[in-house]
């Protein structure tokens, strides 16, 4: 399209509206608000009158649009951000229906621009002889901006009970825009059915028809069916491990969410609430919203942790699998809490006021749980130090067992007798931990009693056997302090054999089957040599001793009394 065609579609469109669309209101002073509200309220009735006569949803959008423009001449800046669209619609409506009855001035006796320009022009105009004040934004996006003041619109609906019953001043279409917009609703819902209801279901209850509330009841009972049934039929998806259990979560987090947004958007553009239980409505769904976002950032933090997880730098670390997953949850617990926060801001409540009775109570807080502190701190370090790891076999005092987990606050250990142990965090960090799944080796140490009937060849086969044996074995180590294989001492019954050497396995399974085989070798050896083990006992001898053999006396004799010739001289 050429820019000479541009231009004459959009002259086209100008003419057959005789409005230019993005006109911005005119709010630069009293004059000019009061005189685009007029004008506003105009187009407005002309865009409702049309939408009653053909019903759809461009009708109705266009009826939105120039009802929005009228929001825009309302300073809402003092109404919590969630709840301004349901207030200013019943402050406004209230408004219009005022000004229909009241003695508008003439608009040159108004102040304009150029009196706002001046020295001492006014802040802020009010209608003549009543309540009604337009005034000058100070501070905000719409500064110097001429809008309905806040305590106007706070008091529009007290304004509009004292002078409902008087007669319209303003020639419009509509009467009374209060009774209007309190029973107008959506295209969706035809006009024929709520002209057909009794006329009892048209009266109002918080400022709103009772057909409304049931209608939104009845809404709100088919979403929670629509939830319950949404539960009951992912029951059927398969899988128990932790990944296919978040994602269900969140698919049920992201189907609530679908729920509540479509629900408000069903009763808020279709139904049309207005009124005291439209300000209930609003404040319950963005409650549900913002609870339910909270708990979607939290199960997809956990549900990204998993999915990370199944990359090859966490697929074989449990301990940072087991960390990323606490650190997965704490982020998800504060992206949850900002959500929250940022909830609270929308519904108006003083966050920073909170915030600062938190910071308060957070000190009586933190002193309380100063020992769930401290373990957490100790945590921390046991995660950067990596004493331990999820599955690792080591001993704490006289406690031995598995690292089962390490949580926040203390770690849990699973025994050998399957109990579970849970030690504090601070505790393990300032005692002595043995890990025994850290070992790059394990250790063969082993000491074998021999009678003492075993000569000194049967001893000496065996040793030169054992150490042949353990030299050439595969699975024992020559890295490390050699094997080896002494005799080391004459014990009571005994002579005590002691057999060393470092086995090449970190799975103490298999070490038990290397010591298995290499004991079994060692007691082959022992009845090769011919000897056996010994055993505590005692031996009674029944033979006289011969005494020191006649020769070898003769012989120590005269060492003696060599010693004895040696000592007199000295």
């Amino acid at each position: 399209m050429t820019c000479t065609s541009l231009a004459l579609f959009g002259s086209s469109v100008a003419g057959a509206s005789g409005i230019n669309p993005l006109k911005p209101v005119d709010t630069s002073s009293p004059r000019a608000t009061v005189k685009s509200l007029l004008d506003a309220i105009d187009r407005t009735e002309k865009a409702y009158a049309g939408y009653h006569a053909n019903q759809n949803s461009i009708t109705q959008r266009a009826a939105k649009r120039e009802q929005d423009k009228l929001l825009r001449m309302l300073d809402l800046s003092e109404i919590a951000s969630s709840l301004r669209a349901g207030a200013g619609r019943d402050a406004l409506v209230f408004l219009v229906d005022i000004i229909k009855r009241l003695d508008l001035p003439n608009l040159d006796t108004i102040p304009d621009a150029a009196a706002v320009k001046a020295k001492d022009g006014p802040s802020k105009w009010r209608f003549p002889e009543t309540e009604l004040v337009i005034a000058r934004v100070d501070k905000g996006p719409r500064t110097g901006e001429y809008l309905f003041a806040p305590k106007t619109i706070e008091r529009a609906g007290e304004f509009h009970e004292l002078i409902a019953g008087f007669p319209v001043k303003l020639q419009t279409r509509f009467a009374s825009w209060s009774i209007i917009h309190t029973q107008d609703h959506g295209w969706l819902i035809p006009h024929a059915w709520v002209d057909g209801l009794p006329e009892s279901l048209k009266l109002t209850f918080l400022d709103t028809p009772i057909w409304k509330i049931c209608l939104t009841l009845l809404c709100a009972v088919v979403c929670a069916g629509l939830v319950f049934g949404w539960l009951r039929l992912r029951r059927n998806m398969a899988g128990d491990d932790t990944l296919s259990v978040s994602f269900r979560a969140f698919l049920d987090v992201a189907f609530l969410i679908g729920i509540l947004f479509g629900f408000e958007y069903f009763v808020n553009d279709q139904v049309n609430l207005l009124g005291r239980f439209a300000l209930v409505f609003a404040s319950a769904i963005t409650v549900c919203i913002y609870l339910a976002s909270a708990w979607a950032a939290w199960i997809a933090s956990c549900l990204i942790a998993e999915l990370m997880l199944l990359t090859p730098a966490f697929y074989d670390d449990k301990m940072n699998a087991h960390w990323l997953r606490v650190t997965a949850g704490m982020i998800g617990i504060f992206g949850g809490g900002f959500i929250l926060a940022y909830g609270t801001q929308k519904m108006g409540l003083p966050l920073l006021g909170l915030l600062a009775g938190l910071g308060v109570g957070g000190i009586a807080v933190a002193l309380a749980a100063q020992s769930s502190i401290e373990n957490l701190i100790a945590g921390a370090n046991l995660y950067s130090d990596r004493p331990l790891k999820i599955g690792d076999l080591f001993r704490y005092g006289d406690v031995l067992g598995f690292v089962e987990s390490i949580g926040l606050r203390s770690t849990r250990i699973r025994g050998l007798d399957r109990t579970l142990i849970s030690v504090p965090n601070t505790e393990l960090a300032k005692t002595t931990v043995t890990n025994l799944s850290d070992r790059d080796q394990m250790l063969f140490r082993h000491r074998l009693d021999l009678r003492y009937e075993t000569s000194s060849d049967q001893l000496r086969y065996f040793v030169h056997a054992a150490q042949d044996y353990l030299a050439r074995h595969k699975s024992v180590s020559k890295d490390l302090i050699p094997s080896r294989v002494h005799v080391v001492a004459f014990e009571s019954s005994a002579i005590t054999i002691e057999v060393f050497a470092y086995i090449k396995t970190k799975e103490r399974s298999e070490f038990l089957n290397l010591q298995q085989e290499l004991l079994l070798q060692l007691a082959e050896f022992v009845h090769d040599a011919g000897t056996g083990f010994a055993f505590p006992s005692q031996t009674i001898y029944l033979t006289r001793d011969s005494g020191i053999d006649p020769n070898r006396k003769q012989e120590l004799g005269g060492l003696m009394a060599q010693n004895d010739r040696n000592d007199s001289r000295v």
